[in-house]
């Protein structure tokens, strides 16, 4: 893999590229990986890290999105649970079935609404009884039925789900089951669908922590957010992936207009091993007061719950407010009386803006989740066309990428020549999930290492896990003072062989530390240290790299909650 100097000289050198996609979320990346694939030359770039916005913030589901089948989106649903088989063909090392529970407290309530929802009307949301939810639920599974790759839904009865789910509140008639995924890292999957983008074409480049900075006489400018030097490139085609920053990074290309409605998701990650021990490996979907649908699930020993959505202006300014944080533990209690949740037991929130369409709506959960694209002209000298990608998930983001590739390829002229649906992705390839056991022994067998430690590498790789235990064999799988489950060598890999560049990139985005809330000034120090060793960092870039670090982190701690939390029942969340 060439160094980060490298590629920026050659990207330099280069000066041109047939297609540069500002943006590095998913959407940038499939779009990247996609046109990649195709045989034509890419330039991402990313302001940030890659998967360092919306895309880095996710609920860490991937979905059909059951509840869009109320407002009549049946395109998007039926797309989505498509999208989800084959991410679970393609990424089995990163994408698993997950059983969803939904909580009915009625057997025929909120039938009505749901209807008038379905056909445009305007209803209260919440309330929704078994029965409609047995609807909503046969047309989800016959809508997955391409593919087919998770169980049926099925209904517990009021015994069978109390049972099964300790201390919820008791005036349930039943619960509703059905099967979607969860993938516990999404930012890593991000980072190895740019490598399978720069294996599938070496005349494709990938850089984060470069921003676009503005347009003069056709040629972009952009500018290394970590060395500071700037460049111009030329190009036949932009494609503006830019998430809930699209219309800021339209603005630096000459254009004028509103296309984004950003609305932000929060979320709260709990150290509550009694919390994490009722949920079990099931994700519980409960409805807090005003109806809005929230959920809490375990992942890495830690309790996810979420989430909110609220209208924002600033997507840079957004964090997880008091607001929202007594909202979450208000429903909790609501589906769990009596239940304790102290603030103290927040280990690590984390927030995202959902890059919707514009659209003049009142209420934010009547923005449409479906994808678009919008095609205008750079402004001034040789103009060239701007293709904007809105909306989109990260569940479809493949499909949604290779709609923008479509497009790319009519507008530069180019044919495709193969498909992404079947294309493995990372540590994806070759890889059978019922086969983990064997891979571990594998591993076990590269490093003489313990089946412990050769699992663990299984899961968070997958086929690529062999590469990795050969890195750390040879460099001495030393394991890190702070957290034993990662080593010192592992840690050297994601630097060299991943792009890392920033501690945040560590922490955040290649390993589960910040959000298992292992993102202590201890643990800053060690990865500043084994990072500063492998970039050859001097005493003070480590020190400013380690503040930079703490002043990032600073803003995903808990929040100040002045006053009692909210208690069940109260809305908590500006209108």
């Amino acid at each position: 893999m060439p160094s980060r100097g490298d590629i920026i000289k050659r990207v330099r050198k280069t000066g041109h590229f047939p297609v540069v996609i500002v943006g590095g979320g998913i959407n940038g990346i499939g779009t990247f990986r996609d046109l990649s694939a195709q045989g034509i030359d890419c330039l991402l770039v990313e302001k940030g890290d890659f998967c360092a916005g919306a895309s880095g913030a996710s609920s860490r589901m991937i979905h059909g999105g059951l509840k869009y089948l109320e407002s009549g989106e049946l395109r998007l649903v039926a797309e989505s649970v498509s999208e989800r088989n084959l991410l679970l063909r393609n990424a089995a090392h990163a994408v698993a079935p997950a059983e969803f529970l939904i909580l009915n407290r009625s057997w025929f309530g909120g039938t009505l609404h749901a209807m008038k929802r379905f056909f445009g009307g305007k209803a209260p949301l919440g309330g929704r009884g078994t029965f409609i939810t047995a609807v909503g639920l046969f047309a989800y599974d016959m809508l997955g039925m391409r593919n087919k790759a998770t169980p049926r839904s099925s209904i517990y009865s009021r015994a069978a789900i109390l049972r099964k789910i300790k201390g919820l509140r008791d005036n349930l008639v039943a619960a509703s089951s059905y099967y979607d995924c969860l993938i516990e890292q999404p930012e890593r999957l991000a980072v190895e669908l740019v490598l399978d983008g720069l294996s599938d074409n070496p005349g494709s480049a990938a850089l984060n922590h470069v921003s676009l900075i503005g347009l003069s006489d056709g040629r972009l400018r952009l500018r290394d957010e970590i060395e500071g030097a700037e460049w111009d490139v030329t190009t036949s085609l932009m494609i503006n992936a830019g998430g809930a920053w699209i219309d800021e990074v339209n603005r630096r290309a000459g254009q004028t207009g509103r296309l984004i409605s950003g609305t932000k998701g929060s979320h709260i990650v709990l150290d509550h091993p009694e919390l994490a021990a009722r949920l079990g490996d099931a994700v519980l979907c409960f409805e807090a007061a005003d109806g809005r649908e929230c959920f809490a699930y375990v992942v890495f020993e830690r309790v996810v719950v979420g989430s909110s959505d609220i209208p924002v202006i600033d997507p840079d300014a957004v964090r997880c407010s008091p607001e929202e944080t007594r909202y979450l533990f208000a429903a909790l209690e609501h589906a769990f009386p009596g239940f304790t949740v102290k603030p103290e037991q927040i280990v690590y929130t984390y927030c995202g803006v959902r890059p919707l369409a514009h659209a003049p709506v009142e209420d934010p959960a009547e923005l449409s989740r479906s994808h678009a694209l919008v095609t205008s002209e750079a402004a001034g000298g040789r103009t060239f066309p701007i293709l904007s990608l809105i909306g989109g998930k990260w569940t479809t983001y493949r499909s949604f990428s290779e709609e923008a590739a479509d497009r790319a390829l009519k507008l530069l002229g180019a044919k495709r020549s193969k498909s992404t649906r079947t294309l493995a992705i990372g540590g994806g390839k070759d890889f059978d999930i019922r086969n983990r056991e064997r891979s571990a022994g594998e591993i076990r067998g590269i490093m003489q290492c313990s089946g412990e430690r050769a699992d663990t590498l299984v899961r968070r790789y997958g086929s690529r896990a062999a590469e990795v235990a050969r890195h750390c064999l040879a460099h001495g799988d030393t394991p890190l003072s702070t957290d034993r489950s990662y080593s010192i060598p592992e840690i050297d890999f994601l630097v060299n062989r991943e792009f890392a560049r920033r501690i945040c990139d560590i922490l955040k985005r290649r390993t589960s530390l910040a959000l298992r809330g292992l993102h202590t000034g201890e643990v800053i120090d060690e990865i500043a240290a084994i990072m500063g060793n492998a970039l050859h960092w001097d005493e003070a870039t480590m020190k400013r790299e380690a503040d930079l670090a703490r002043d990032e982190l600073a803003r995903f701690n808990l929040p100040e909650l002045d006053g009692p939390l909210s208690k069940a029942g109260e809305r908590c969340l500006p209108t």
